[in-house]
């Protein structure tokens, strides 16, 4: 699922690969290449007109499983809101959520199985991945299969900032 938009996902939704450890992201809100390279390509860069400048995407609930690297990637301009919701990752390389703009928590159940080496990961990267988390309530686990994994990691590609602020949970 990828979101370019305004998007709400609710109670009941379930989105699941569990057979494909070579897939990034179940979900992806924003742009891989906020301004890409090759021209204005919809699919991965915002394009005036075409697409949201920050598109929003706003979990209630469901259950998010993949096998591959992340369970909800927040990437490039997007802001993503999650309530509540179960989400599990088991991949190498990769975290239940991964965040490169803005992520507010305030619900819901984060675990890393197996490979997986963090439940949530806040990293920021140039204009368009500022790498801003608050985090007010959840649950984070990483279970007895995940034994090298983080329950938070924090880190910067090639600038600096970001913020990571942790108000509530249970880790």
């Amino acid at each position: 699922i990828v979101n370019h938009g305004t998007m709400t996902l609710y109670d009941g939704v379930v989105v699941e690969n569990l057979n494909t450890a070579d897939v990034s992201s179940l979900v992806e809100n924003g742009y891989s290449s906020y301004i890409g390279n090759n021209g204005n390509n919809e699919r991965n860069n915002y394009v005036e007109g075409t697409n949201e400048a920050e598109p929003l995407l706003t979990d209630t609930g469901g259950t998010f499983n993949t096998a591959g690297y992340n369970s909800v990637k927040n990437d490039e301009g997007g802001s993503l809101i999650i309530n509540g919701g179960s989400f599990t990752s088991q991949r190498a390389s990769g975290a239940v959520i991964q965040n490169w703009n803005k992520v507010e928590i305030t619900g819901g159940t984060f675990t890393a199985t197996k490979e997986n080496p963090g439940v949530i990961s806040n990293r920021t990267w140039g204009n368009y991945a500022k790498g801003n988390a608050v985090i007010t309530g959840g649950n984070f686990i990483v279970d007895e299969n995940a034994a090298k994994a983080v329950i938070l990691g924090f880190g910067e590609g090639s600038s600096t900032g970001g913020s990571l602020t942790v108000e509530g949970g249970s880790f």
